[in-house]
């Protein structure tokens, strides 16, 4: 088993972590305080009216959209979708039958006009086959001129004639005198000019923005409180304490307490008057008529019902039976038989043998 020893084998110190190195950048420069102050000053008084009628807008467009188009739209829609279902419920089935009958003649014109472009087209192919051949053999004879004079004269004096002379005038005159007289010049003044003044009024823009927002928002609460102030609190009092006070006195005054005198001096004894003196012996009598009629229908009744029992056994014969109210005897059964008889005295159901 191996061991460690410090003698032998010293630990190897370690070595320090080199620090990081900073790879310089490209510097950005920043414009002078003299600069950036009067560029975010004129920044912000140019935005602060956009902002706030930007906040006026948004607010009203908000109000408007809630109250107004909201409404406006679904009722529309609602409009869109009845006069919709309507058109469809009247035109519908005309449609319907106006497309079918479309279809059977578009049917037709396709077949009728699918029979004369194979026609045509069978003789159109005939015809330029033909046509083909002539132009391919006339094109044999009469080109080859032009295609030696391509080859042999235009191609060669514009390679050497012309495309590459304006190749050495690029590569050795024109991109030179463009990259050092026109493009160092244009990314110096881009790098050191355009790029830091479009940074700082993109940022002035970013900050002035904002400020105009709480400017804003500061504004238009100040102009509602002073409104609040100076308009609805003194109309809201004047309607409060000069119109509707007032009015309400002179209606409690003039209307309800004379109405309220009227109710309790007036209608209510004379209310008491007619119920006690004329309402309720009216009610009585009403009551006794109502009674006395019960008890003459009632004693009509059993008079028409008596006289036609009479009637009926004068015809047929039979005793009179009890007056209304009388209880009735019990009518006799004799033994061995399940009709009673009447006038006969009940015979007991027991027989002799079962008493004896």
């Amino acid at each position: 088993m191996n061991t460690f020893d410090p003698d032998r084998d010293p630990a190897p110190a370690k070595a320090p972590a080199p620090a990081p190195s900073r790879v310089p950048g490209p510097a950005v420069h920043a414009p002078h305080p003299l600069i950036r102050v009067p560029v975010r000053i004129v920044v912000l008084v140019l935005v602060l009216p956009v902002r706030m009628a930007w906040d006026a807008l948004e607010a009203g467009g908000l109000l408007l959209e809630r109250h107004l188009l909201r409404p406006a739209g679904r009722a529309l829609g609602r409009l869109l979708d009845g006069a919709g279902r309507a058109f469809l419920w009247v035109f519908g089935p005309v449609g319907r039958a106006l497309a079918r009958s479309g279809a059977v003649v578009w049917y037709g014109l396709t077949w009728a006009f699918a029979g004369i472009r194979r026609t045509l087209g069978w003789l159109g192919r005939g015809i330029g086959h033909g046509l083909a051949l002539a132009a391919r053999w006339a094109g044999a004879v009469l080109a080859w001129p032009f295609v030696l004079a391509w080859r042999h004269v235009i191609v060669p004096v514009a390679v050497h004639g012309i495309a590459r002379p304006a190749v050495w005038l690029w590569r050795e005159a024109l991109v030179p005198l463009l990259r050092r007289g026109v493009a160092a010049p244009a990314v110096w003044l881009y790098a050191r000019v355009l790029a830091p003044l479009g940074r700082e009024i993109r940022d002035a823009f970013a900050i002035c923005w904002r400020v105009a927002g709480f400017l804003s928002h500061a504004a238009w609460r100040g102009l509602a409180w002073t409104v609040r102030t100076l308009v609805v609190r003194p109309v809201a009092w004047i309607a409060r304490d000069l119109v509707a006070r007032p009015l309400l006195w002179l209606l409690r005054h003039l209307v309800r307490d004379p109405a309220a005198w009227i109710y309790r001096e007036v209608c209510v004894p004379a209310g008491r008057w007619a119920r006690d003196a004329v309402l309720s012996p009216a009610r009585t009598a009403l009551t006794q008529v109502r009674k006395t009629g019960r008890a003459a229908l009632a004693s009509a009744r059993d008079t028409v019902r008596t006289a036609r029992q009479d009637a009926w056994r004068a015809l047929v014969g039979g005793a009179r039976p009890g007056r209304p109210g009388e209880p009735l005897a019990a009518s006799a059964r004799t033994l061995g038989s399940t009709k009673n008889v009447p006038g006969a005295a009940p015979a007991p159901e027991i027989s002799s043998h079962q008493r004896g």
